[in-house]
């Protein structure tokens, strides 16, 4: 066998190849929007389940991700098949994530509240269980293919900008064709049939998409590391190879600064709508016509993501952005609130003026945020393989995964409860909330929550895996890959 050289320069990746990758996220998007944006918007208001019952039931798939997150993301570190350790998970939960999907929005008439709660809660279930055995080992694919330690905050930038183009293009089909605002239904999205419709289109683009996924990247299958192949699949291994990644410091770190930032992200989700339709009082086509702002933030986030990240290292880029991610909606909330005489008043146009200002700054920190993250955690890999000798990209992308989901659950759980402490109605017209339960309203959503996600980001000054500290790990990576090679 012919000896490697210690310090080759890793792998470049094709242009197709990434874009290939970043499809992926369409699905987690389609999925996204409907489980955060939607479902308990439609449960609660529409269905009539209490915010409580609907927060306790998608809290229940939560659970579940607690324990498939870390199982998937170690069976797919030592999964072996001729078409690598990831892209079979990724193919074979297209078709239960569709299906599963579209059933979620589709609960039987006259179900009574029990049969509403079993419902939401199998069903959010079944999804939150096809998506853990699609996301997490494409995020680790994500990590494997990358190797450079710059090219990854490019790969995941890919990954950003697609996924934030679905997301700004679902926006604003939503809004403006599949919920729009008629003499019956004020706002829109009261409309129950608006909600069947979305979910049958979902399914079907989310199928294609990671068909198509699977398809665009299976040309660097032979180039991919196989390191955990022949290992076991155990409970005990996947224990230990999480109790393993929280010992890692700048694991632990980011974990839990990105689970307070997560349970403030669940919170704000929930409340975005009521916030949009009942504090700012716009209309559904008002607020649809973000989606084409936020794609023309997406396309710029994508451009300096890396720039960024490559002059100003990954930590300040990532404190940067998620700081104004997390406050400028605050800002304007908190000066509503406090009935500043300065301020534009609902009927302004200015008031619509200003919240799509801040919330396009706002929608352009999103993926910088994101990607930087995902990228960092890709490096924790290449130090964690250092420190034990073994690839656990999938355990990191767990671990991050339920981070994100379950935390995001958390957010949604509390959300929900706190709509019945505030005593929100269900099935609420235009202009028939209170004025109190409208203050409270914004109070939670805006001020509130944030001082939550303050934590998260001041843990992120103590992350010190930087470029120099990750060039020396690259460096003794390659030195003991040549050593293996020549024994």
């Amino acid at each position: 066998m012919p000896l490697a050289e210690p310090l080759e320069s890793p792998r470049k990746l094709h242009l197709n190849t990434m874009a290939s990758f970043g499809v992926g996220e369409i699905a987690f998007q389609l999925h996204n929007m409907g489980m955060s944006l939607l479902l308990l918007f439609y449960y609660q208001q529409v269905i009539g389940l209490s915010g409580t019952l609907t927060g306790a039931a998608l809290m229940m798939s939560m659970v579940v991700d607690a324990i498939t997150d870390p199982l998937i993301g170690g069976w797919s570190d030592r999964f072996k098949s001729r078409f690598g350790r990831r892209h079979p998970f990724i193919l074979a939960s297209s078709v239960p994530l569709a299906i599963s999907f579209v059933l979620l929005f589709s609960p039987p008439e006259s179900f009574g509240d029990t049969g509403n709660f079993i419902w939401l809660a199998v069903f959010s279930v079944l999804v939150k269980l096809s998506v853990t055995f699609y996301y997490v080992p494409h995020m680790a694919l994500g990590a494997e293919m990358a190797q450079d330690y710059n090219q990854r905050s490019t790969l995941f930038a890919f990954n950003g900008l697609i996924g934030a183009t679905t997301a700004a293009t679902t926006h604003f089909l939503i809004y403006m064709f599949v919920f729009p605002t008629t003499e019956t239904f004020d706002p829109g999205m009261l409309d129950p049939d608006g909600y069947p419709r979305f979910a049958w289109g979902s399914a079907i683009i989310i199928t294609a998409a990671l068909a198509f996924t699977v398809w665009g990247t299976r040309r660097e299958i032979p180039y991919l590391r196989n390191t955990e192949a022949d290992s076991r699949l155990s409970f005990g291994e996947i224990f230990s190879d999480m109790v393993a990644m929280f010992k890692n410091r700048n694991f632990f770190i980011l974990f839990i600064a990105t689970f307070l930032i997560g349970i403030h992200g669940g919170v704000q989700e929930v409340f975005q709508i009521y916030l949009v339709l009942h504090f700012w009082e716009f209309k559904t086509e008002e607020y649809g016509w973000l989606g084409p702002l936020m794609l023309t933030a997406f396309l710029l986030a994508f451009l300096i993501t890396p720039s960024l990240t490559k002059r100003f290292d990954k930590k300040r880029t990532l404190v940067f952005a998620t700081s104004i991610q997390v406050f400028i909606p605050s800002v304007m909330v908190g000066l509503r609130l406090l009935e500043v005489p300065w301020f534009p008043a609902n009927d302004s146009d200015w008031i619509l003026i200003l919240f799509f200002a801040t919330t396009y700054v706002q929608m352009m920190c999103n993926p910088v945020a994101g990607a930087t993250i995902f990228s960092m955690f890709a490096d924790i890999a290449d130090e964690h393989e250092l420190h034990s000798g073994k690839r656990r990209e999938g355990a990191v992308y767990a671990a991050r995964a339920f981070s994100s989901k379950a935390l995001a659950g958390v957010g949604t759980m509390i959300g929900g409860v706190l709509l019945d402490v505030i005593q929100f109605p269900s099935n609420a017209d235009a202009g028939s909330v209170s004025a109190e339960i409208v203050w409270r309203l914004g109070f939670i959503a805006g001020p509130a929550i944030s001082m939550i996600a303050l934590l998260g980001i001041g843990l992120f000054f103590y992350h010190n895996l930087n470029r120099s500290r990750h060039a020396e790990i690259s460096r003794q990576l390659a030195e003991r890959k040549s050593r293996h090679h020549m024994a």
